[in-house]
């Protein structure tokens, strides 16, 4: 077959997306011979042409938008190898060069080359049309955990194959996350090599030109805004100290008598916001930030990272922290207006900034995307369900108690819509470490399912996913399940699943759909812990429902076709392994053996480290160690007093 393309204009983006499809015709059909003309303006009168890329006479092809910047539709005519690939702007021209090969069969179901399936057929000519818009406009993935330049390299790949459309990152760089995998924290068996600064520039450098490679929009900083006032450099932001020279101290929160570094890390730390020249040194640093970043789209502006940790002086005590957020709000708006800068910038509202304003509202509030960040709450349950007994907390200086349901978590968004009701997402923390107390990732993903189909009710505009970035083990079903859902809120969950487990294992999917979803149901008893519930019935079988998952998986006799199959059976033969070592340490636990306990959680740990040498791209055990060691302690905290009760 033979397809000439018309590419408009020479976009770096388009280029990109003309390249893919030429690639990817080519892998479905051998015989596909792909030819382009580069060409300024759409010309309708031209035939056995396929047109690719923006043009103004195409725009009233496309669905409508508010903006076209943001927004992305897509629109595909193909009739007999004529026609036209167009979208809103270039990274939805990209989007839509992929929506026609998954048309065509192409399927991504995780990041990397082991994650998609193309067909090998023959291709007669293309006929295909398609015109659509994603659901939200927010769809996208913060870069968290611990972070390797081939990890960062394939995730942003993958998120256009699936109709994502933007990145964050946290911070000036990702340095600690690129230096969490490079000296390999929480993994002796993998070689440490000395990570610097200066290596996570480069890298950092090298994301971004893949990022604009594709137009995904870039989300960044956020954290970090109070170092710049006290002259502490990024890459000191968590270095416990509490060497503070007499100038700096003064600047600080006072808490309880005394200015110190909370915790002993600036990065925690809340500054005396009641001095304007502190607040006005935060204001000048943002705008700096944002004159110099132009390839940022979002520079968010938050505050400290610690919670009850605010300045108790006489000037500060009497006004709420988010009173002080919502004036240096204010500023920033002034100051990028003088500089003719229409940005728009992204606040959260997070721990203490939970409780709007009392005082202070946004004079401009069409300047501001609120972000959403219920980081305290729970994922038994999603924003489905209510609980009309629950309220919002008083608020009290240093003192106050954070919501937990998902439900609560609402009651002070809509709290703070007599401040500020415009453009909102939410920054949700489903795979940072929740997903690592579901061994299944079935209950996490349905959660996830469910709170996506809730978002157009909340007046909630997408999804920052704040994430570890290999997020893929045992499964991707909660990353496949968010893109879907992101851009069809309507499309079936069930379907999804099986699409997916298909996608993944082959023809035996359903035996590893059957097992996820066993371990889930048998990890389930973690989330009633994590609410306050103890069912110690329930606990004790634990290791009962996990041996069980795993006899029936090991007794059914599964093929695979093909690389990416082969390598998601083998990651579930890895992951038997390591559940089960894990669910006999709690049992030993729940049976207050702690010393058997003790000697199985460093099994269950070297098993993990283990896997990691070969699932380098899908497990981060440098979190999975991180929050089991917090679960283990608690749990075996909780069963000591019921033993000693």
């Amino acid at each position: 077959m033979e397809i000439t393309f018309a590419r408009l204009g020479n976009h770096e983006t388009v280029k990109f997306a003309f390249e893919e499809l030429r690639r990817y015709l080519h892998r479905i059909d051998s015989t596909c011979n792909v030819h382009l003309k580069i060409v300024k303006n759409y010309r309708p009168d031209d035939k056995n042409i396929i047109f690719i890329g923006c043009d103004a006479s195409l725009s009233h092809l496309l669905p409508e938008v508010d903006d076209k910047r943001y927004d992305d539709s897509i629109y595909i005519d193909i009739n007999d190898n004529s026609g036209i690939i167009t979208g809103t702007n270039e990274r939805s021209v990209l989007i839509a060069a992929y929506r026609l090969l998954r048309e065509l069969g192409c399927i991504w179901h995780r990041p990397g080359e082991e994650g998609e399936k193309i067909p090998e057929k023959h291709l007669d000519a293309l006929n295909i049309k398609i015109a659509e818009t994603p659901d939200h406009r927010h769809r996208c993935i913060d870069l968290l955990g611990a972070l390797s330049e081939e990890g960062h390299e394939v995730l942003v790949d993958w998120l256009p194959k699936v109709g994502m459309n933007s990145v964050f990152i946290e911070f000036e760089t990702p340095h600690e996350n690129y230096k969490a995998w490079y000296e390999h924290e929480n993994n002796p068996l993998l070689p440490s090599t000395p990570h610097t600064f200066k290596d996570s520039l480069e890298y950092y450098e090298a994301f971004k030109e893949a990022v604009k490679k594709r137009s995904l929009m870039l989300h960044s900083f956020g954290h970090g805004w109070t170092l710049h006032s006290l002259g502490v450099p990024s890459e000191d932001a968590f270095i416990l100290t509490n060497d503070i020279p007499e100038e700096r101290r003064a600047k600080l929160a006072l808490i309880k008598g005394e200015r110190k570094y909370f915790e002993q890390k600036p990065m925690f730390t809340a500054l005396c916001y009641s001095n304007e020249t502190i607040r006005h040194e935060m204001v000048e640093a943002y705008v700096k930030c944002v004159k110099e970043n132009p390839d940022v789209d979002f520079i968010h502006f938050w505050l400290s990272d610690g919670c009850n940790n605010h300045c108790e002086c006489e000037k500060c005590r009497d006004t709420r922290p988010s009173d002080y957020y919502v004036q240096m709000l204010n500023e920033i708006d002034a100051r990028l207006t003088e500089e003719k800068i229409d940005t728009k910038v992204v606040f959260l509202i997070y721990v203490d900034l939970l409780w709007p304003p009392e005082k202070t509202r946004l004079i401009n509030p069409d300047r501001f995307i609120m972000m959403f960040a219920p980081i305290t709450r729970l994922f038994n349950n999603s924003y489905k369900y209510k609980n009309e007994n629950e309220t919002i907390a008083p608020y009290s200086r240093n003192n106050v108690p954070f919501p937990a349901s998902p439900y609560q978590n609402l009651l002070y968004r809509e709290a703070w819509k007599t401040v500020f009701d415009g453009e909102c997402f939410v920054f949700d923390y489903h795979l940072i470490w929740n997903h690592f107390k579901d061994m299944g990732y079935a209950h996490i993903s349905k959660i996830l399912a469910e709170d996506i189909e809730e978002y157009e009710r909340l007046g909630i505009g997408g999804l920052l996913s704040a994430q570890v970035t290999r997020a893929h083990f045992p499964t991707n079903l909660p990353m496949y399940t968010m893109a879907r859902k992101l851009w069809n809120k309507n499309e079936d969950y069930e379907k999804i699943c099986r699409d997916y487990y298909r996608e993944s294992f082959g023809k035996d999917w359903a035996a590893a759909r059957k097992y996820c979803e066993k371990i889930s149901d048998a990890f389930s008893v973690i989330y009633s812990f994590d609410a306050g519930q103890r069912d110690f019935e329930k606990e004790l079988k634990l290791l009962d429902g996990v041996r069980q998952a795993c006899d029936e998986l090991a007794k059914c006799r599964v093929s695979a076709d093909g690389f990416d199959e082969e390598v998601h059976w083998y990651a579930l033969n890895l992951h038997m392994d390591i559940v089960e070592k894990l669910a006999t340490t709690l049992d030993f636990i729940y049976r207050g053996n702690f010393e058997k306990a003790e000697e199985m959680q460093k099994e269950t740990f070297l098993a993990a480290q283990e896997a990691e040498k070969t699932l380098s791209r899908t497990f981060d055990v440098k979190t999975f160690v991180f929050i089991w060691e917090i679960v283990i302690n608690s749990i075996k905290a909780g069963t000591a007093a019921m033993i000693q009760d």
